[in-house]
């Protein structure tokens, strides 16, 4: 007997720069060693404020590199 498939059609995929859960690990993650830092006297606050300032392009990659291991035939 014949296996009939109601749906054929590939699943769709989104392929998103960067899923929110991993820029708000990054932040959180960077936003606590700062705040250790600061405490122990390690860095400066104004340091620190750059470090959150990058940490955009830092989720950016990730995302990035999560997409493309991802990403494929259906995408």
């Amino acid at each position: 007997m014949a296996k009939h498939y109601t749906n054929s059609a590939p699943k769709p995929r989104a392929v998103i720069g960067t899923p929110w859960w991993i820029r708000l690990a990054v932040y959180v993650i960077v936003a606590a060693v700062g705040l250790a830092l600061v405490a122990f006297g390690i860095a400066s606050p104004e340091q620190v404020d750059g470090w959150l300032g990058q940490t955009g392009g830092l989720a950016a990659l990730i995302g990035g590199l999560l997409a493309a291991v991802n990403t494929g035939r259906e995408s």
